[in-house]
C-alpha cells in the first residue's frame, strides 16, 4: 500500500502546483497504513498468545483469562468472526462443566460466551451466528422470555 501511494505520488499531475499538499497526502496516508498494520499484528499476536494460554489452561480463571485475551484481540482488529469463535469456544468449555457438574463453573463460562457473541453483535450487528447463540445461552439457563427478544 505504502508502494503504491509513493507511486502515486510520483505520478500526480498536482505535484507542480501543490507540492506541499501531495506530500502532506502521501505521508498521512503512509501513517495511517502503518498504524493499520501495527494494530493488526498487536490483534494477531493477541489473538496467538490467547490461543496457547486457553490450551494449556487447568483453572477456570486461566480460561477464563485466555477466552478475555482473545476477545480483546477481537475488539483490536474489529473481527467480528472472531469474537465469534470465542464465544463459540466459552460455549464448548461451558457445556463440559455441565456435565462434569460443574455449574458454578459453567455459569460463569456462560456468561463469558455471552458476553462474546454480544461482542460480535457490536462489530456486526447482523451476525446471526451471534444472535441466534445468544438466544440459545438463554434458553439454556432458562431465561425464557428473553431469550425470546434474540428469536
Amino acid at each position: 500500500m505504502a508502494i503504491f501511494m509513493a507511486l502515486m505520488y510520483g505520478s500526480c499531475q498536482s505535484r507542480a502546483r501543490f507540492p506541499i499538499f501531495s506530500k502532506a497526502t502521501v505521508s498521512v496516508m503512509g501513517i495511517g497504513v502503518v498504524t493499520l498494520g501495527l494494530m493488526l499484528v498487536s490483534a494477531f499476536y493477541a489473538q496467538k498468545k490467547g490461543q496457547v494460554m486457553l490450551d494449556g489452561a487447568a483453572s477456570l480463571d486461566q480460561k477464563i483469562t485466555a477466552l478475555e485475551a482473545i476477545q480483546n484481540a477481537a475488539l483490536i482488529s474489529h473481527d467480528s468472526l472472531l469474537a465469534e469463535k470465542v464465544g463459540l469456544a466459552a460455549h464448548n468449555l461451558n457445556r463440559e462443566a455441565q456435565q462434569n457438574a460443574k455449574n458454578e463453573e459453567a455459569e460463569q463460562l456462560r456468561q463469558e460466551a455471552f458476553e462474546a457473541f454480544e461482542l460480535a453483535r457490536k462489530l456486526n450487528p447482523h451476525s446471526l451466528v451471534a444472535l441466534c447463540a445468544q438466544a440459545r445461552i438463554l434458553d439454556e439457563s432458562g431465561e425464557y422470555e428473553r431469550a425470546f427478544e434474540f428469536h
